[in-house]
């Protein structure tokens, strides 16, 4: 029995054993299983998530696209959305977009032939108008023109008159020439006395009171000279001035006549072949053209007239100063005082701009009549056998000083 007893406990063992293993087996398939069910539900739950992230950027894209109320798109749970409703409203909405674009082409074209309609009446009157204001601009032209035509020829008349009296006045400048000559003259006729002087003859210091009135007397007249000069200088520079002015208004006339003929004869040939709205807009810019070249000729003699008196202003006050120059220089030269008079002879020639060959001619002028005095003087302190005459003095110079001053002035 015992036997038995331990044989049935050894088969209850193994069976035991038989079956925990294969409780085992089925535990790792069981383990196996669940592992493949948790993998799978992780992709599932990520592959819910992102479906849910479409479905919301969907219906953020059809919320937008149907924001209108009239469409009333709202959000609704899983699996109640009507995919035939969402198209529906798509076709309203595009529906209600042709609708509105039809009424607003057909409001556009009414305001299209409104305006059409307008325009054809204000092109109606402007016809009209801009007929009349072409004949009265063609009417005013003309009579710029004529006017224009009358100034030429009156101050044509003006230069002639002008031309005359600057000849008048020429013939005037060559007798103040001559009187320059003559005072040369009379001034070498001073030195030969002042020579003369030197002499050991009572007779001549009895004369040198004689001398010096007659000197007074020559200053006298140079003074006057020199007056007359500067006034005959003053007018011809007024008249050259007259005569620049009437010449430069004439030559402006000129462009202005050719000018507004250009203007005219395209106003004429051009008119027919432009629409009322490009006549009126030709009409103005020719009327501003006229007024332009009016306003400029005027400007443009204002300033050409300031101009001349400053530069007269200016020469007058050049002249003043150079005749207080000249005076003192005579001056130093009756009275000997050569030192002072040589200073004066170089400022004089530097206010008449003299060039280089200018002032070496007379500085060569001025010594030859030095050293010919000079040698008369020593040979007739010897023997006063043969007075000094003035076809023995070499006094040969390019031009009076008074000559190069007036040459200078005149240019």
């Amino acid at each position: 029995m015992q036997e038995n007893n331990e044989q049935i406990e050894d088969l209850g063992k193994e069976t035991l054993i038989v079956q925990l293993k294969e409780k085992i087996k089925e535990n790792k398939t069981i383990t196996k299983k669940l592992d493949r069910l948790s993998e799978k539900y992780v992709q599932t739950y990520k592959e819910y998530k992102l479906l849910a992230k479409d479905r919301e950027s969907l219906f953020q894209a059809i919320q937008y696209s149907l924001s209108e109320k009239q469409y009333n798109f709202e959000q609704k749970p899983l699996g109640q959305f009507d995919t035939n409703h969402i198209i529906e409203l798509f076709k309203q909405k595009d529906e209600d977009k042709s609708k509105a674009l039809t009424n607003l082409i057909k409001e556009t074209n009414n305001e299209k032939f409104l305006l059409e309609e307008k325009y054809r009446q204000m092109i109606e009157k402007q016809g009209l108008n801009s007929d009349q204001k072409t004949q009265q601009l063609i009417k005013q032209l003309k009579q710029q023109i004529n006017d224009l035509d009358n100034n030429n020829t009156r101050l044509a008349k003006e230069i002639i008159e002008l031309n005359d009296i600057i000849q008048i006045k020429n013939g005037q400048i060559q007798q103040l020439n001559q009187l320059e000559e003559d005072y040369a003259n009379l001034k070498t006729q001073l030195m030969v006395q002042e020579l003369q002087q030197q002499q050991p003859d009572l007779q001549l210091k009895i004369n040198s009171s004689d001398l010096m009135n007659q000197s007074l007397k020559m200053k006298q007249q140079v003074d006057k000279l020199l007056e007359e000069i500067q006034k005959l200088n003053l007018k011809i520079k007024e008249l050259e001035q007259e005569k620049a002015i009437s010449q430069f208004n004439q030559k402006q006339q000129i462009r202005e006549n050719q000018k507004i003929k250009s203007i005219e004869s395209k106003t004429i040939h051009n008119y027919d072949e432009l629409n009322p709205f490009e006549q009126e807009n030709m009409l103005q810019q020719q009327q501003e053209l006229i007024q332009i070249a009016q306003n400029y000729q005027k400007q443009t003699q204002t300033d050409f007239i300031y101009q001349t008196k400053e530069e007269q202003c200016s020469n007058n006050a050049n002249f003043e100063y150079l005749k207080n120059v000249v005076y003192k220089y005579f001056l130093y030269q009756e009275t000997r005082n050569y030192k002072e008079a040589s200073i004066l002879m170089n400022a004089i020639m530097t206010i008449l701009k003299m060039s280089n060959d200018e002032r070496r001619k007379i500085e060569q002028a001025r010594e030859r009549g030095f050293l010919k005095s000079a040698k008369n003087l020593i040979s007739d302190s010897f023997t006063c056998l043969k007075q000094p005459q003035l076809n023995d003095m070499n006094f040969e110079r390019p031009n009076s000083r008074i000559e190069l001053m007036n040459k200078h002035m005149l240019n």
